[in-house]
């Protein structure tokens, strides 16, 4: 038993560090699955903020979720996001936790988010964030950053947009001997109907090579969804249904990786005040 978490440490610290699947805290293994309205004018929810903090500005009430994933069916590779949004005039707050990890190695970071739009045509958001790493045999290390995006609506139909997390680059604990990441990202949406969203986007994290993300977003009906999409970093593609109302969403998904396995995921949102036919 002890050998099996000592293994379950040295890949989980594999996998996070050396970006075997060119993820982190920041981004399930569906790296788009989440914050997949973030590009878009009809489909926005409160995950959009997780792609891009501008998202959050076009919200008309109070929203809160949650996503939760088992990367790769494992238990020490939990994942968790927890969000939630508030109208202020002008603009929206929202606060966001997330955690990675389990109890001999584990990553967290909170943050609060400012999002408003300057106009029809223009986002803008900022989060700020603290950041630990916790590892129980060896210390900890914890960092303050922030990460800032805009949008672009270039028309109905057409959304584009760029993030930065972390872009003066943070170090981490007292000795500041090691430095957390930078990353970037730039997305396309188009929406040719109120039915169909297609997204994509080129994520860069720093000291990796460059991320694809591209997916799809369809409404069947009001109450039923689909999102499918790949992952050019991590070499996986995910799938997922969501089931809807007014007062909530829930989304099921999974994302499949050729070696790691299946990393199934739950979202759950509310309220949802989205239109279907607006």
């Amino acid at each position: 038993m002890k050998g099996l978490k000592i293994l379950l440490l040295i890949f989980c610290i594999f996998l996070v560090k050396t970006g075997v699947d060119a993820q982190n805290i920041r981004d399930p293994v569906s790296a788009l699955y989440p914050g997949f309205g973030a590009y878009s004018s009809k489909q926005a929810d409160i995950f959009s903020g997780r792609a891009n903090q501008a998202g959050l500005a076009r919200l008309r009430s109070f929203q809160a979720g949650i996503y939760g994933e088992r990367r790769f069916m494992m238990n020490a590779l939990g994942f968790f996001t927890l969000i939630a949004s508030i109208p202020i005039r002008p603009g929206n707050l929202a606060l966001q936790v997330d955690y990675f990890g389990y109890h001999n190695y584990n990553e967290s970071q909170g943050g609060l988010a400012y999002a408003r739009s300057l106009g029809p045509k223009m986002d803008i958001g900022i989060k700020f964030n603290y950041y630990a790493l916790r590892i129980p045999s060896y210390g900890s290390a914890s960092s303050f950053n922030f990460e800032l995006g805009s949008l672009l609506h270039i028309s109905d139909k057409l959304h584009t947009g760029i993030h930065a997390y972390n872009p003066l680059g943070s170090h981490l604990g007292r000795s500041g001997q090691e430095r957390l990441a930078s990353i970037y990202r730039t997305g396309l949406g188009y929406e040719p109907s109120v039915h169909l969203l297609l997204s994509a986007e080129i994520l860069k994290v720093e000291g990796r090579d460059h991320s694809i993300n591209i997916g799809i977003h369809y409404l069947f009906s009001e109450k039923l969804q689909v999102r499918c999409g790949i992952s050019t970093g991590l070499g996986a593609f995910f799938f997922g249904l969501g089931f809807r109302n007014r007062k909530i969403r829930l989304d099921l998904s999974v994302s499949f990786h050729q070696y790691l396995g299946p990393s199934p995921g739950l979202m759950i949102l509310f309220p949802t005040d989205q239109s279907f036919t607006r």
